[in-house]
């Protein structure tokens, strides 16, 4: 009997009930915590994932309202330039107008005076030829323009 005791504590399934009293309750306790952890992933998981789209969904909210008011932003700076470049614009194409009538006006009176104040011939022929015994003598530059002022004045 002790050989067929001895074969029938060798069979797997006793080994197995063998098993189980010797490492059973750690064995079960394990395979719980081994279940609380998985558990507890998947939690964390769904709790990660949730928080995820949350700032996904806030941050594309707030680059679209930065969007937005840069956008408006930059709208409201282009209207202003604009507006500023038409009235420079403005103010420019004035100015010349009136430079350039008082130009016109200028150029006028000078060829009024011009065709008022002509010099006859002979009188600007009497001043070459002092101008020129003036140079020929060494008179200086100073001492002619004081010369010319005066005879023409």
């Amino acid at each position: 009997m002790t050989t067929t005791s001895v074969d029938h504590v060798d069979r797997p399934e006793h080994l197995d009930q063998i098993r189980d009293i010797i490492f059973g309750p750690q064995k079960r306790e394990l395979e719980t915590r081994l279940q609380q952890l998985e558990h507890d992933l998947a939690d964390a998981r769904t709790t990660l994932s949730s928080d995820i789209e949350k700032l996904k969904k806030s941050l594309t909210h707030d680059l679209r309202s930065t969007s937005t008011n840069l956008e408006t932003q930059m709208t409201s700076a282009a209207s202003s330039l604009d507006a500023a470049m038409k009235s420079g614009n403005e103010k420019l194409s004035n100015e010349l107008a009136k430079l350039k009538e008082q130009v016109y006006r200028d150029l006028e009176a000078r060829f009024a005076d011009l065709t008022d104040s002509r010099v006859p011939r002979e009188r600007l022929g009497e001043l070459l030829v002092e101008l020129g015994t003036n140079i020929k003598s060494g008179k200086r530059d100073a001492e002619l323009k004081l010369v010319t002022q005066k005879k023409s004045g």
